[in-house]
């Protein structure tokens, strides 16, 4: 079964960037395992790493 774990919402974010957005670092290390993709830029110029400096 293939899962896409880089699906985005309607706001344009994945589960990558909610998660560091919430301070979740377990479980982002977890999709990152999977190859989440951490250098996505979404219409608003966030990014996995950009969330988490901020």
């Amino acid at each position: 079964m293939n899962v896409n774990i880089d699906l985005v919402d309607e706001n344009d974010r994945t589960g990558s960037m909610y998660l560091s957005m919430n301070g979740e670092l377990k479980e982002l290390e977890l999709l990152i395992r999977y190859d989440a993709d951490i250098n996505y830029v979404n219409r608003y110029n966030e990014s996995v790493i950009s969330i988490i400096i901020n």
